[in-house]
C-alpha cells in the first residue's frame, strides 16, 4: 500500500490494527519498527495507536521505548490520557521501579489527568508487595483528597500489606474506615485478618475471627483453613491442627497442596516424622501430586534421619511426579550427602544441575565449599577458577563477587587466572553496570550507604574501561576524550532527573561539578538542575528554591559564553521562578537580556508572566504584552497565552471581556482561534455570574464554529442548566451530546435526574433512569440516593423502597445518606415497625448508625408520642460515643413541650448547656411557644430576654407570640415597645405582626391606635390582606361601631387595587354576615 503511491496510501488505522496484531503475537521489535515506519512515512499517530504502543512495549518491559514514545506525543501535541499513564506506571511497578511510578503519577496530576481508582489500587497494591506501606498510606491518603472513592481491590491491598508486616493497629483501622464507608468485609478481607492475627502468634483472635466469618454468612474456603492450620503448626499446636484439618474435609472442602504441605512441614520441624510421612503418602492417595517444596521438607527429613538412600529414592521420584527439583533441591541433597559423608555424590550432582540447564547459584556453591572444608579437603586453585568460570558465563556478577569473598574468608589464594576471569565478566558487562549505577546511585548516596566521592570513582572505574567511539578521526577521538567525563555526567544527571532521583542536594553538588567541566552542550543538563531546585520543597537544604534556581543561572552566566551560555530554556526557567516567587520585575529584567543576547523569544517565554499579572488582578498589563509587546519582539501569541488572559478576566469577573476576546480570537481567522478550553473557561466564568443565557449562546456559538465539546464540557453546561431548571435547554445539549457519539456518564444522568425531579416531573425522571440503564450506565450510589430522597420528601415510600430494593439487587452498597433517606421517609409517615426493620437491615449491611439516623429514630419516637421510647434512643446514642446534637435536644424539647412536660423540657435545655452546646433560635422558639401555649407568660418572657442576651434574634414568629402575650396580660406599652424593637433587631413585621396588633388594640380599647398601623403598613410597602380587614371589621364591632358603606367600600377598593379578588370575595361575605349593607358602587367595583 505505502509503495503503490497516491493510489491507496495506508492509513492510521491500517498501520494501527497491524501494530496491535504484532503486539497480540508478542512481536514487540516488529511493532515498534512498524510505528517508526508510519512516523517516517509523516502519519501523524492519534492517542489510540500512541496508547497501544506504549501498552505493548511497557508489558514487554521496554521502558526506554515506551517513555520515547511519550515523548513524541507531547511533541505532536496529543495529550496522554488516563489510560496512557496507567500503561506506564504497571510497565515501572513490574520492574519494581517504584520511584519512577510514582513520578510518573505526579506528572499525570500536574497535567490535568487525574489518576483513577485503577491508578492509585495497582500503586498501592505494588508498593505493599514492595513493603513500602507507609508510602501506599500516602498514596492512600492522597486518593482520597482527591475524591476518589477506594473499592474493595485498594481496601484489601492496603490491608494485606499492613498484615504481612504485622501491624494490626494500622490494619483495624483500615478496616474501621472501609466499614464506615459502607463497604462490607468480604471472605477475602477476613481471610487477610486471620492471616495477619496468626502471623502475630494471636490464635484465640484469629479463631474468633473465623467465628465471626461464619456468623455474617461467610463460609471459610481453604485459603481460610489453611492459613489457621499454618498459624497453629507455627506455634506447635499440631492437635488443633489436625482438628481444622478434618473440619475442612467434614465441611466438604479438599484439602490442596498447601494444605498438606504446611501440615507435613510443621510435622517435620517439630521431629514428627512418622505422621509427616502418613500425610504425604495420603496425599499422593488423594491425587495431589507433591510441588518441590513439599519433596525439599521431606529430602531433608530423611537425610536428617540418615535415611539416604529413601532420599534419594524420593528425589528421583520428583520428575515422575511433575517436579522439577529446582537449585533449593540439590543444595538440599548437597548439604545431605556432605554430612553423610557421601562425598563422589556431589560431583554426579553437580553434573545433572547442568544437564538440565540449572546453573549454580553463590548458595549452591558456597555449600559446595563449606562441604568440602567440613570433611577437611580444600578447594585449591583449579576448583575456584571453574567455580566463577560457572557463573561468568552466565554474567552473574554479585555471584562471582559472593563467591570470591567467602573464597578469600576460607583462606584460599586466588590466582592471576581466577582474577582475569572476574575481571572480563566485568568488562564484558560495563554497559549493564553504567546503567545500573545511573539508577541506583542517587538513591544510594541519600541513604548514606554510599559517600559522594566513592560513587564518582565507581562510575570512573567503569567508565574508563568504555573505548573511545569507532571510525573517527584522530582529532575528534582527542575532542571526545577531553569532554568524556562531562559527557558521562550529563547522561547521568538526564537519567536521574527523569526518573526522578534527583534530589535538591544532589541537583546542587551535581551543579558544582558540571560547571567546572562544562562544555557548551552542557547546557542542556544544567537546565535540568535549576529545574529540580526550583521545585523542591522547603527543607534544610533548600529554603527557597526559585530563588536558589536564580543564583545558579546567575553563576552560569558568569562562566561565560565561550564555556556553557544560557539558552531559550535556560531563561524560561529563570522567568518562571521569578514569577513564582513575586518578582515580576526580575522577570522583566530577564526579558530584556534575552532581547540584548539576540535570542528568538517564544510564547513559552511570556506565558509565566501573564499567568503571574493575571494571578495578581492586572489583566490590563497582561492584555497589552498580549497585543503590543508580544509581536513587536515578533513572538506570536499562541492560544495558552490567550487562555491565560481568559482565565484571568473571568477570575476578575470581566466575563463580557472575555467574550469580546473570544470572538476577537475567532474572527482573526487561522492566526491563534480559541480551542474547547477557551470556551470552557468563559462558559463558567458566565456561570458563575449567573449569565445562564449567555453561557449557553457562547456554548452554541462554539458548535457552530465547528469545536467539538468533550464530555467535561458538556457535563459542566448540562449540570448548570438543569440546577436553574432550565431543562428544555439541559435536553437539547444532551441530545446534541449523543449525536455527536460522547457518551454520557452517570454525573451527566444524575444531573437530569436531578433537574427533573426538582421540578416533580417523575415521569421525565423515569424516562432518563431507563435511557441511562439501556445505555450502559449503571447508576451509582449517589444517583439512588437522590431518587430515594425526593420520592421520600414527596411521599412516595413506597416507590422509594421498590428503588432501593433494586439498589441492592444491582449490587450498589446503600450509604448511610441513602439509608438516612429511607429512615426519614418512614419517620414522616409514622411507620415505626418499617423503619425499624431498615435500621437492622443497615447494620447488618456493616453501616453504622450516625447522628443523623440517631436523630431520625428520635424524631419519630415523638412523632408518634413514644416520648419513653424516644430517651432510650437518647441514652442509647450517648452508649454507643456518639454525644446528642442540637437537633438532638431540640427535638426531645419540643416533644416534652407539647405534651405539656415543661419541667422535663428545662431539664434537657440545661442539660444541652452542661454539655456545651449553645442553644440555637429554633430551641429557644420551641420552649417560648410551649410556655406560652400552656399559659405560663413569665417563663416564656424570661426566655424570650435570655435568648436576646444570648445574641441570638428572635425570629417574626417568636415576636408575634410575644406581642399577643403581652396584649392578653394587658400590657400594652410593652406590646408597642417589643414591636417599635423589631425593626432595631433586624426583624421586619409581616401582616400577620400588624394583625396581631391590630387585634391587640381593639382588645385594649384604643382603636385611635389602628389607623396609624395601617398607615405604617402602607409605609413600608405592606398591603392589608383578607385577615387584616377581617380583624378590623371584627375590631369595629367589638367595640359597637358598625362600619358604614364608605368604609366597606374603602377596604374592598384596597384589596383592587392590589389585585387580590379572592380577599375582595372573602370580605364582602364578612361584611354581609356582619349586616353590613353593600350598595350599588361597591357591587361594581366586586364585579
Amino acid at each position: 500500500m505505502a509503495e503503490d503511491g497516491d493510489n491507496c496510501p495506508p492509513n492510521v488505522v491500517s498501520y494501527s490494527t497491524v501494530i496491535h496484531g504484532f503486539f497480540k503475537e508478542g512481536e514487540v521489535g516488529k511493532a515498534y519498527t512498524l510505528f517508526c515506519k508510519m512516523l517516517d512515512h509523516g502519519i501523524p499517530p492519534d492517542v489510540v495507536t500512541c496508547n497501544s504502543v506504549i501498552d505493548g512495549l511497557c508489558k514487554a518491559q521496554a521502558m526506554d521505548k515506551a517513555e520515547e514514545v511519550l515523548q513524541q506525543m507531547i511533541d505532536e501535541h496529543i495529550m496522554p490520557d488516563c489510560t496512557t499513564y496507567n500503561s506506564l506506571i504497571h510497565g515501572y511497578l513490574s520492574l519494581g521501579q517504584w520511584k519512577e511510578a510514582v513520578q510518573i503519577l505526579k506528572e499525570m496530576s500536574r497535567d490535568g489527568q487525574g489518576p483513577n481508582v485503577v491508578t492509585y489500587s495497582m500503586l498501592i497494591n505494588c508498593l505493599c508487595k514492595s513493603g513500602l506501606r507507609a508510602e501506599a498510606r500516602e498514596i492512600f491518603n492522597s486518593m482520597i483528597q482527591s475524591g476518589q472513592k477506594p473499592n474493595a481491590a485498594t481496601y484489601r491491598s492496603l490491608l494485606h500489606g499492613y498484615a504481612t508486616e504485622g501491624n494490626l493497629v494500622d490494619m483495624n483501622n483500615v478496616k474501621d474506615l472501609m466499614v464506615q464507608n459502607g463497604m462490607r468485609p468480604d471472605r477475602h478481607v477476613f481471610n487477610i485478618e486471620i492471616y495477619a492475627y496468626c502471623k502475630c502468634g494471636r490464635l484465640d483472635e484469629a479463631s474468633l475471627t473465623f467465628n465471626k466469618m461464619q456468623q455474617l454468612g461467610f463460609m471459610p474456603d481453604i485459603v481460610t483453613y489453611t492459613t489457621v492450620i499454618d498459624g497453629l503448626c507455627k506455634i506447635g499446636r499440631l492437635d488443633d491442627a489436625m482438628s481444622r484439618f478434618c473440619q475442612m474435609i467434614d465441611d466438604g472442602l479438599s484439602p490442596n497442596i498447601i494444605t498438606f504441605t504446611t501440615l507435613i512441614h510443621g510435622f517435620s520441624m517439630y521431629g514428627k516424622w512418622e505422621k509427616a510421612e502418613e500425610l504425604f503418602y495420603e496425599m499422593m492417595d488423594r491425587g495431589i501430586p507433591p510441588n518441590v517444596n513439599t519433596f525439599n521438607s521431606m529430602i531433608d527429613r530423611l537425610f536428617k534421619e540418615g535415611k539416604v538412600t529413601e532420599a534419594r529414592k524420593l528425589f528421583d521420584l520428583m520428575p515422575r511426579a511433575g517436579a522439577k527439583p529446582n537449585v533449593v533441591s540439590y543444595n538440599t541433597m548437597i548439604h545431605g550427602y556432605f554430612i553423610a559423608g557421601e562425598v563422589g555424590e556431589v560431583m554426579k550432582l553437580l553434573d545433572d544441575m547442568l544437564l538440565i540447564g540449572l546453573k549454580p547459584n553463590a548458595v549452591n556453591l558456597n555449600t559446595l565449599l563449606d562441604g568440602m572444608l567440613s570433611i577437611g579437603l580444600k578447594p585449591n586453585v583449579d576448583t575456584c577458577k571453574t567455580l566463577i568460570d560457572s557463573c561468568c558465563e552466565d554474567d552473574r556478577i554479585e555471584d562471582i563477587l559472593t563467591l570470591f569473598r567467602e573464597m578469600l574468608s576460607k583462606a584460599d589464594k586466588t590466582d592471576t587466572i581466577t582474577e582475569n576471569i572476574k575481571l572480563k565478566c566485568m568488562k564484558k558487562k560495563n554497559k549493564v553496570w553504567l546503567n545500573k549505577l545511573k539508577r541506583i546511585i542517587g538513591r544510594r548516596i541519600r541513604s548514606g550507604s554510599l559517600s559522594a566521592e566513592a560513587a564518582r570513582q565507581l562510575c570512573d572505574d567503569v567508565i574508563q574501561r568504555r573505548p573511545p567511539p569507532p571510525a573517527v578521526s584522530a582529532a575528534a577521538r582527542w575532542h571526545w576524550d577531553d569532554h568524556r567525563p562531562s559527557w558521562e555526567l550529563e547522561r547521568f544527571i538526564g537519567v536521574c532527573y527523569r526518573s526522578g532521583d534527583l534530589g535538591p542536594e544532589d541537583a546542587l553538588g551535581l551543579f558544582d561539578e558540571l560547571l567546572l567541566q562544562a562544555r557548551p552542550g552542557s547546557v542542556y543538563a544544567l537546565n535540568q538542575l535549576p529545574t529540580t531546585i526550583a521545585h523542591a520543597p522547603v527543607s534544610s537544604t533548600v529554603d527557597d528554591g526559585p530563588a536558589l534556581a536564580v543564583s545558579l543561572f546567575i553563576r552560569m552566566a558568569r562562566a561565560g559564553a565561550k564555556k556553557v551560555a544560557p539558552n531559550i530554556a535556560t531563561y524560561n526557567i529563570v522567568i518562571s521562578c521569578c514569577c513564582h516567587a513575586g518578582c515580576l520585575n526580575l522577570s522583566f529584567a530577564a526579558l530584556r537580556q534575552i532581547i540584548k543576547t539576540g535570542l528568538r523569544t517564544d510564547a513559552m517565554i511570556f506565558t509565566p508572566m501573564l499567568r503571574t499579572l493575571c494571578a495578581e488582578k492586572r489583566t490590563s498589563d497582561a492584555m497589552d504584552i498580549v497585543v503590543r509587546r508580544m509581536p513587536e519582539l515578533c513572538s506570536t501569541p499562541n492560544v495558552f497565552s490567550y487562555n491565560t488572559l481568559l482565565e484571568g478576566l473571568c477570575d476578575e469577573k470581566k466575563c463580557d471581556e472575555a467574550v469580546e476576546l473570544i470572538h476577537m480570537m475567532a474572527e482573526d481567522g487561522d492566526n491563534c482561534p480559541p480551542n474547547v478550553v477557551s470556551y470552557t473557561i468563559v462558559i463558567h466564568g458566565l456561570f458563575k455570574e449567573h449569565e445562564v443565557g449567555k453561557a449557553f449562546t457562547l456554548f452554541c456559538e462554539m458548535l457552530r464554529r465547528g469545536i467539538p465539546p468533550d464530555v467535561m464540557i458538556y457535563r459542566s453546561i448540562i449540570d448548570v442548566l438543569c440546577k436553574v431548571q432550565a431543562m428544555d435547554k439541559a435536553e437539547k445539549v444532551f441530545r446534541q451530546m449523543l449525536d455527536n457519539h460522547i457518551m454520557p456518564d452517570c454525573t451527566t444522568y444524575t444531573s437530569l435526574l436531578h433537574g427533573y425531579l426538582s421540578l416533580g416531573q417523575w415521569k421525565e425522571a423515569v424516562r432518563i433512569l431507563k435511557e441511562m440503564s439501556r445505555d450502559g450506565q449503571r447508576p451509582d450510589v449517589v444517583t439512588y440516593s437522590m431518587l430515594i430522597n425526593c420520592l421520600c420528601k414527596s411521599g412516595g415510600h413506597a416507590e422509594a423502597r421498590e428503588i432501593f430494593n433494586s439498589m441492592i439487587q444491582n449490587g450498589e452498597k446503600p450509604n448511610v445518606s441513602t439509608y438516612g433517606s429511607m429512615l426519614h421517609g418512614y419517620a414522616t409517615k409514622g411507620d415505626l415497625v418499617e423503619m425499624n426493620n431498615l435500621l437492622d437491615l443497615m447494620v447488618q449491611n456493616g453501616v453504622q448508625p450516625n447522628h443523623h439516623i440517631f436523630n431520625i429514630q428520635i424524631y419519630a419516637h415523638c412523632k408518634c408520642g413514644r416520648l419513653d421510647e424516644a430517651m432510650l434512643t437518647f441514652n442509647k446514642m450517648r452508649q454507643q460515643g456518639l454525644v446528642p446534637d442540637i437537633v438532638s435536644y431540640g427535638t426531645v424539647i419540643d416533644a416534652l413541650c407539647r405534651i405539656s412536660r415543661l419541667d422535663d423540657a428545662m431539664v434537657q435545655f440545661y442539660q444541652m448547656i452542661d454539655y456545651g452546646l449553645s442553644p440555637n433560635i429554633i430551641v429557644f422558639t420551641t420552649l417560648i411557644h410551649g410556655f406560652s401555649m400552656h399559659g405560663k407568660w413569665g417563663k416564656a418572657e424570661e426566655l424570650f430576654y435570655e435568648m436576646m442576651d444570648s445574641g441570638i434574634r428572635p425570629t417574626v414568629v417568636v415576636f408575634v407570640a410575644m406581642i399577643d402575650k403581652l396584649f392578653k396580660e394587658g400590657k400594652v406599652t410593652e406590646a408597642q415597645k417589643l414591636f417599635d424593637l423589631m425593626p432595631y433587631v433586624g426583624v421586619k413585621p409581616d401582616v400577620v405582626s400588624y394583625s396581631t396588633m391590630i387585634h391587640g388594640c381593639f382588645l385594649t380599647g384604643k382603636p385611635d391606635e389602628v389607623m396609624k398601623l395601617l398607615d405604617d403598613m402602607l409605609l413600608i410597602g405592606l398591603k392589608p390582606n383578607a385577615v387584616n380587614l377581617n380583624t378590623l371589621l371584627d375590631g369595629m364591632l367589638s367595640i359597637g361601631l358598625k362600619p358604614n358603606v364608605a368604609t366597606c367600600k374603602t377596604l374592598i377598593d384596597s384589596c383592587c387595587e392590589d389585585g387580590r379578588i379572592d380577599d375582595v370575595l372573602t370580605l364582602f361575605r364578612e361584611m354581609l354576615s356582619k349586616a353590613a349593607k353593600t350598595d350599588t358602587v361597591a357591587e361594581k367595583i366586586i364585579s
